[in-house]
């Protein structure tokens, strides 16, 4: 199927650009701690302290395990085979066909999920891992799984042998499928809070 690849970090970028130049108040490194009065206020921490923001609708995206969805009483899955571990490289100097994500399965290379390759332009490409934690070899971590795919992979490593890593990204990918319920009469949880993932 034909898709686009997101920089994301732009994007994220853009929106924020975009909202505020239609009058939203943007707070760049804060973080909500709590959500209190039957769900009618957040209580934000950020560099000033913390504070309390009081609204008619809050939009839960932060993250898989969300705090928001959960403080809200929605139905956030505790079940360790509902979540995998994911991690990846930006790296230069990639010998991929730009025009392809590449996607790498097996219980030997990404157990429970899968291993890509995923084009950014030029010779730049997102290369990672995900692995469902209860499926990992005893022993083992991530990191392993990780380099075992870029540097042991008969097919992934011939397109990296001269690549350079140039950022790291780790974190916690939801699997189990959107949660049963994703709102309440205030609150709506989307992304990876909503577990609306595509895990393959």
């Amino acid at each position: 199927f034909t898709g686009r690849v997101v920089e994301r970090k732009l994007y994220d970028k853009h929106l924020a650009n975009e909202a505020a130049r239609a009058g939203a108040e943007i707070s760049p490194q804060t973080k909500a701690v709590d959500l209190i009065k039957e769900g009618k206020v957040l209580r934000v921490k950020n560099v000033e302290g913390t504070h309390d923001i009081k609204t008619k609708t809050i939009i839960a995206a932060d993250g898989a395990y969300s705090l928001v969805t959960r403080k809200a009483g929605l139905p956030v899955s505790t079940d360790i085979n509902d979540y995998a571990v994911g991690y990846q490289y930006e790296m230069v100097k990639v010998e991929n066909d730009p025009d392809y994500v590449e996607m790498y399965f097996g219980s030997d290379i990404a157990p429970g999920t899968y291993a890509w390759i995923i084009p950014k332009g030029g010779d730049v490409a997102n290369v990672g891992t995900g692995v469902r934690t209860p499926y990992m070899r005893k022993g083992t971590n991530i990191r392993e799984y990780q380099r075992n795919f870029v540097e042991k992979h008969p097919l992934s490593s011939k397109k990296l042998t001269k690549a350079k890593a140039t950022a790291i990204k780790s974190g916690v990918i939801p699997v189990g499928g959107p949660i049963k319920k994703t709102s309440t009469e205030n609150i709506i949880t989307v992304g990876d809070a909503g577990g609306h993932t595509i895990p393959t």
